[in-house]
């Protein structure tokens, strides 16, 4: 029997726990001990099918503030670059990217001149962070250090 770990209409993120002993939907995927994880920010609905899916209807507004979720695309020792999945539990329609700068992984005051991003990330992970700038070409950085990140991890991980 699908059951639904959520109630219906919550707010998920990638990776979140919504469901066990069934087959997901859209914007899911199930994982081999039979929970069903949402594979994108929306709401966890069930389907007329009685499936377990993630539904999202809404646009995402990126502005500096914003929390977002990205996958690692690119990784160099200064920077990583991720390609935005949600802004603010909302997904992103469009391709966008966010550059996060070593300087921009610990909160200010440590020193991260000896960090070498290759270590901390690996491509495909998924980082929550949050912008804090952007310009005219809508190119955004993004920050983890948590004095401004709201993960409560260091790092960012989801």
């Amino acid at each position: 029997k699908k059951h639904m770990l959520v109630a219906p209409y919550t707010k998920v993120m990638p990776g979140d726990v919504i469901g066990h002993n069934g087959q997901g939907g859209y914007g899911t995927y199930t994982t081999d001990n039979g929970n069903v994880c949402a594979s994108m920010c929306g709401k966890a609905v069930l389907n007329e099918s009685g499936e377990i899916c993630v539904e999202c209807k809404d646009h995402a507004r990126l502005a500096v503030g914003t929390i977002i979720v990205g996958k690692v695309s690119r990784i160099g020792r200064i920077q990583i670059t991720l390609d935005i999945i949600c802004a603010n539990n909302i997904v992103t329609h469009l391709p966008t990217k966010a550059t996060l700068r070593r300087e921009d992984v610990f909160p200010q005051g440590i020193d991260s001149t000896t960090l070498d991003l290759t270590e901390i990330y690996n491509p495909g992970e998924l980082v929550q962070a949050i912008i804090i700038n952007s310009d005219d070409n809508h190119r955004y950085g993004v920050s983890v250090a948590t004095d401004t990140a709201t993960s409560s991890n260091t790092t960012g991980f989801l």
